[in-house]
Formats: C-alpha cells, structure tokens, sequence
C-alpha cells in the first residue's frame, strides 16, 4: 500500500523552485479590474470548479462553472498538485471565453503561509503568472488567534521569524480566516481586499461563498448557480 505521507523527490524539488519564483510585490487593485474567486470540490478524481468574477468596486458579474479532471491523486503536502491543474486550466478556459485576463486570483486555499510556502494560490499564481490571494478556513502553520475580537483584527502567522499572512477576524465575535499573499501582491493589499469582499456579514468573503456554493452544486449534478463553459 502506497504510504500517502512519503515524500515525492521530484515534487518537492518542483515545489522549492517554484516557491523561488514568488514574488510579494506588485499588484494594486484598481476599479474595474476583473477578479476571479475560486472553488472546487470533487467526486472522486472529477473535479467541479467555480469561479466566481466581479469588477472590482462595481460588483459581482457572474459565476462560471467547468468539470475538470484531479491533477494527481491527494497526498498530503502535494495538495496544490492536485487542485492546481483543474483550476489552472478553468481559469485559462474561462479568461479565453472572455477574451480578458484575470487581474488577480482569490484562491480558497492557502499562499505561502505553508510548511513549504507554496499552497495553492502561489503555485496557481506562478503557473498562470497572475497576482493571486490564498484565502483559507484552517491554518497550516501555527498562529494564535487574533487579539481584538472586532472586525479587521489579525494576528501574524510567522516562521523563522517572517511573516508570511494573518490570521484575520473577517467580522466581529468570528472565527479567523487565514490570509496570505499567493503572488505579485503584498501582505497588507491582499488583507485589505480581503476585508472588503468579506462587506457582507459573513466570515468568508463573498465571492468565495458565492464559488462555494456554486462547486457543491455542481459536484452534485446542478449547475443553476452558475453557467457551464
């Protein structure tokens, strides 16, 4: 029986190069730019993917919905091979339908707040070369609670002394979400828009609730919250 924990050589070795090409500056969002949220959940090795797209400051559009094949199969600490390909080939799909480039990725998934500072929002983001957020409901690192119990509070998640997101009290008397820069963007824009998209008296921001609810739908053979592309 193959052990889901041993280490894969060759992924690693593609982990710590990519982990290298993030960059932590860049992007800053303007009105207008297209935003692409993103979801996906699977029956076996069918993954349903939703993205979710709005202007930035003028609303929510629309929310798309693709069927896609799992990368590779789950191993822990390889997770974003196996999300990232589905999503990675929705997006490039979907940008082509539109005939317009996605200005920036909010990723359900973490950035580089991971054990090897590449979760699935930077890997998407390095492979796409789009900015990119990872947005994420549990952390993967350790970090206290925010202090404050009001909205907008953080706390940091830190290893070997750097920062790499927040813990983030998206409303107030909340759960934290788990904030971190995915690429081409910096800490404190991606927790600022973050906190914006989450204007809606939820925990998880907007957008991502919308690809949430979409995916599962979808995964069950309903595609009424979004359109099949």
């Amino acid at each position: 029986m193959t052990n889901p924990f041993e280490e894969i050589p060759e992924l690693a070795e593609a982990q710590k190069k990519m982990a290298q090409k993030v960059e932590c500056i860049g992007y800053q969002p303007k009105k207008g730019d297209l935003i692409f949220s993103l979801d996906i959940q699977y029956v076996e090795e069918d993954a349903f993917v939703a993205i979710d797209v709005l202007r930035w400051q003028e609303g929510a559009e629309k929310v798309y919905l693709s069927a896609q094949k799992a990368g590779m199969e789950y191993r822990p600490r390889y997770f974003s091979f196996r999300e990232g390909p589905p999503l990675l080939a929705a997006i490039l799909a979907l940008e082509e339908k539109l005939g317009e480039k996605a200005s920036c990725l909010l990723v359900d998934g973490h950035g580089i707040a991971h054990p090897r500072r590449l979760g699935v929002a930077s890997w998407l983001g390095v492979q796409a070369d789009r900015p990119s957020i990872g947005m994420a409901k549990r952390p993967l690192l350790a970090v206290d609670d925010p202090a404050g119990r009001e909205r907008g509070s953080i706390s940091p998640i830190m290893q070997n002394q750097e920062l790499l997101g927040y813990a983030l009290r998206s409303q107030t008397d909340v759960k934290p979400i788990y904030i971190s820069l995915g690429h081409k963007i910096d800490l404190e824009t991606a927790r600022e828009m973050v906190l914006q998209l989450a204007d809606q008296g939820y925990r998880i921001p907007e957008p991502i609730r919308r690809a949430d609810h979409a995916a599962r739908a979808f995964a069950k053979g309903q595609s009424e919250l979004g359109e099949v592309f």
